[in-house]
């Protein structure tokens, strides 16, 4: 996730030799004034030495929003004041990250207009969309807005996020209180029934955790053609049938998740565990070793220990328990089976 405070080193400082005015509004002799690089170097290539209101309003608030404290901040508010409204100034930038830096340096000179915070969830969504974590921040923003059906419209995807479906739908329902377009009525009306589905989810895990183990299959196995490429569904539903020692359907489950998540070391230590139970301690080995690859783990390590000792080489399986204890000093079935392979002359 790209930080904050990583857009301090794209901007730099130009000190005023001589009062900067724009029209009416003007900034002092010797103040430094923080400029965006790339648009310096642009200026300098074509030889123009003069800046925009927007270079410069760009800068400033670009640097508040990085850094709420930075110094000459009562002559920066009084700059940015005099030149608001800014919302359609914000909206117009299609850079999100930067317009939400820019949101923020408006937010922290407080100086926020109706929606200010709203346009900053909303780049911060666009983010989110990308990949980068920004969640935490927009949800922050979020309730730092005046309720209105985007607000319940967007904290409901949020906690659609978090597997709280329930609060959800509440939200979204809310939602449908105002006057809305179709489309979007109809796009919350498919998330609501969406969310609905995805109950089932909690409620299988809710009974798994409670060792219902019956009932958590029979839950989980109620969305699952509804939600084929969700993959904690389908990881959860083989847990419970491991859990009611159905190994080879189990099995099955997990080696298909490998096609969504390969690189889910939990998941490679769940094959290993139904191939050892099995007693296909060759493809338990094989397996583990592959997610030994993507990360060392203490599970893993104990499991391919068993393997190996099932194998006929204890020595070999002794040599792994204690990688394992190194890794969970504290964790009693690895010094279980470190008495159980070693004997006496393991201390654990």
């Amino acid at each position: 996730m790209k930080s904050l405070a990583s857009v301090l080193e794209e901007l730099s400082f130009l000190e005023l030799n001589k009062d900067l005015s724009f029209g009416e509004i003007s900034l002092p002799k010797g103040l430094n004034i923080p400029i965006y690089t790339k648009v310096l170097e642009d200026k300098v290539l074509k030889g123009e030495f003069d800046y925009s209101t927007k270079d410069v309003l760009e800068g400033v608030l670009s640097l508040y929003g990085a850094d709420p404290d930075f110094k000459d901040r009562l002559v920066f508010k009084d700059f940015v004041a005099k030149l608001q409204p800014l919302l359609p100034f914000l909206y117009q930038e299609k850079d999100a990250f930067k317009a939400l830096v820019m949101a923020l340096g408006l937010i922290n000179l407080e100086l926020t207009e109706e929606g200010t915070y709203l346009l900053a969830v909303e780049k911060a969504n666009e983010l989110i969309k990308e990949g980068q974590d920004y969640s935490e921040l927009a949800r922050a923003l979020l309730d730092l807005e005046v309720e209105s059906w985007p607000v319940f419209y967007h904290r409901g995807f949020f906690l659609y996020n978090d597997g709280d479906y329930t609060q959800a739908m509440d939200q979204w329902q809310r939602a449908l209180d105002y006057e809305l377009a179709d489309d979007l009525r109809d796009e919350i009306h498919s998330m609501m029934a969406q969310a609905d589905r995805r109950k089932f989810f909690t409620k299988g895990k809710d009974l798994l955790f409670k060792e219902r183990f019956l009932e958590a299959r029979e839950a989980f196995a109620t969305i699952l053609e509804d939600f084929p490429h969700w993959y904690e569904l389908h990881f959860y539903y083989g847990l419970s049938l491991r859990f009611l020692e159905e190994y080879r359907e189990a099995l099955s489950v997990f080696l298909n998740l490998l096609q969504l998540k390969g690189d889910d070391v939990y998941l490679y230590n769940e094959i290993g565990v139904c191939y050892l139970f099995l007693e296909e301690y060759q493809e338990a080995i094989s397996i583990i070793k592959r997610g030994l690859a993507l990360a060392d783990n203490p599970d893993l390590r104990l499991n391919l220990a068993i393997g190996i000792f099932h194998s006929g080489d204890r020595l070999g399986a002794l040599e792994e328990l204690e990688k394992a204890s190194k890794l969970a000093p504290d964790d009693p079935l690895i010094h279980q089976w470190l008495h159980h392979i070693g004997g006496d002359s393991c201390t654990g």
